[in-house]
């Protein structure tokens, strides 16, 4: 079966995976070395520094730290997760801003979304990150807040296995790809059809395995809810 990014060996991967990070076989763990770091850390340093952890969050994001044991992610999004903190705290007027302003807001983030596929190819990542990441907030929380019912249960469906399929979607990714490619490229006209199947493939294969067996295993469905 075909497999990217294989590594040169156990140690290679190992070594990738949790210190030289910049060569991980897997790279969106990160995820959840990072969120566990910044849950654990946010209520000492809030404690510590009181309203200097935004100061701190917003110096972090333009250090360049080396990618050792993911603190570069650490650093890049450490703005986002207290962002995240402060709309949760000022909940009244973070949901009231997202009232007045989220179709202009889901406009300019499409806009940029748009000019970053066109044209961003060389644009920093730092540059394009800050601006869309934040304007994303709002923008796509005001899209679900006032999505049509049908949307809504679909968002609330794949809400109630989001961590699932964070978890599985790059192994039935790669699963899918590994078996369509004994019968196909995915090349030229063939590429939306595979980028279709391996979409769905991430999303309910991951679905399937918590629904059909991890339920079936307590441990395993407490871990994974």
């Amino acid at each position: 079966m075909f497999v990217d990014h294989v590594p040169a060996g156990l140690a290679a991967g190992l070594d990738g995976l949790f210190w030289h990070t910049a060569n991980s076989p897997n790279g969106s763990v990160w995820y959840l070395w990072v969120l566990f770091l910044f849950s654990i850390a946010a209520p000492v340093l809030w404690a510590a520094c009181g309203g200097w952890v935004w100061v701190l969050a917003v110096g972090l994001y333009f250090v360049p730290l080396p990618p050792l044991f993911y603190a570069d992610h650490v650093a890049r999004y450490a703005l986002f997760f207290a962002a995240g903190i402060l709309a949760g705290m000022q909940w009244p007027h973070w949901t009231a801003l997202i009232d007045r302003h989220w179709r202009w807001l889901l406009g300019i983030f499409a806009l940029g979304f748009v000019s970053i596929v066109l044209f961003g190819k060389d644009w920093p990542v730092a540059v394009t990150l800050l601006p869309m990441g934040l304007v994303s907030m709002p923008a796509l929380h005001g899209l679900v807040r006032y999505s049509r019912p049908y949307w809504c249960h679909i968002f609330q469906w794949l809400g109630r296995y989001c961590f699932m399929i964070y978890l599985f979607n790059t192994i039935s990714i790669g699963l899918a790809k590994g078996l369509l490619l004994h019968v196909s490229d995915w090349d030229g006209v063939h590429f939306v059809p595979f980028a279709i199947v391996l979409m769905l493939s991430g999303c309910l294969l991951p679905v399937g395995l918590k629904v059909f067996v991890l339920r079936r295993v307590k441990g395993l469905d407490r871990a994974t809810d």
